[in-house]
């Protein structure tokens, strides 16, 4: 190894066990979309103007399944019924499994959940994927490792930053839905959006940056096509290159809020 003294991931204790509890409940999520699918397809054989629930996860929409499926009978009304027994289990275990959670990740890292916009299950995640922070000499190493952390480039003997592509990707999708909650419904996370937007920073119709494209122009057309591929690589840098690094890894370490100020961690 070209770094044989690297910290190694350790999963231990309650972190291992929160980590299996998201896993298998991922495990039951994407099963449960499968049979969902399923089931969908053989309503529509059955009856293709019956307009089906938008979420077959709720209770409401399993007694109107099952209601209507008492219609019809053969061999795909029955497995339709089969599945939906399924698709009823399954329900059942995931909402166990969130429950499960929601009680063990308020003891095991409380300074996670007071971060505006991260709530139990992503807290599970990020608690899990990071098999623990005191690996990380410092926020940078650990915005690395997560994805965050801007890469430089260089264009035209001008300095700037991209998107990281690299690092864990489930951690980095943890973060990503924290910031996306904050951008909606935080007002220091707005305020810090607008006062980047107005300085430039990406967006539509940017004063600094008047050729940023439209969502329209980015599916071009057989006429546009060449001409769009010749572009690609000139625009500016969007709001998202240029990521400040995360500071997760306190709140990993469970710290406690300001108790002077009450004011919570805020991501972005």
């Amino acid at each position: 190894m070209r770094e044989p003294d690297l910290p190694a991931a350790r999963l231990d204790g309650a972190e291992r066990e929160i980590r299996l509890l998201v896993d298998h409940r991922e495990d039951l999520v994407a099963e449960r979309t499968r049979v969902i699918s399923r089931l969908r397809w053989h309503l529509h054989e059955l009856d293709p103007a019956w307009a089906s629930p938008a979420n077959f996860d709720r209770a409401s929409a399993f007694a109107r399944i099952k209601f209507h499926l008492e219609d019809f009978s053969g061999i795909v009304a029955d497995l339709a019924q089969r599945l939906l027994t399924h698709l009823h289990r399954l329900t059942e275990e995931i909402d166990e499994l969130t429950a499960e959670l929601s009680r063990r990740i308020p003891v095991i890292a409380p300074a996670l959940l007071a971060i505006v916009g991260c709530g139990s299950l992503t807290a599970a995640k990020i608690l899990g994927e990071t098999a623990g922070v005191t690996r990380f000499r410092s926020k940078d190493a650990y915005a690395r490792h997560n994805g965050t952390a801007p890469l430089p480039v260089w264009s035209s003997n001008k300095a700037r930053h991209r998107l990281s592509r690299t690092g864990n990707r489930q951690l980095n999708a943890a973060l990503h839905r924290i910031a996306l909650t904050q951008a909606r419904c935080h007002p220091g996370a707005r305020e810090l959006l607008a006062r980047r937007k107005a300085g430039g920073d990406g967006g539509h119709g940017s004063t600094a940056y008047p050729q940023t494209p439209t969502i329209r122009r980015r599916i071009p057309g057989p006429d546009r096509r060449s001409q769009n591929l010749r572009s690609q690589h000139a625009h500016p840098r969007r709001l998202t290159e240029e990521l400040e690094t995360v500071p997760l890894v306190a709140a990993l370490e469970w710290a406690e809020p300001d108790p002077g100020t009450g004011d919570s961690a805020m991501l972005l």
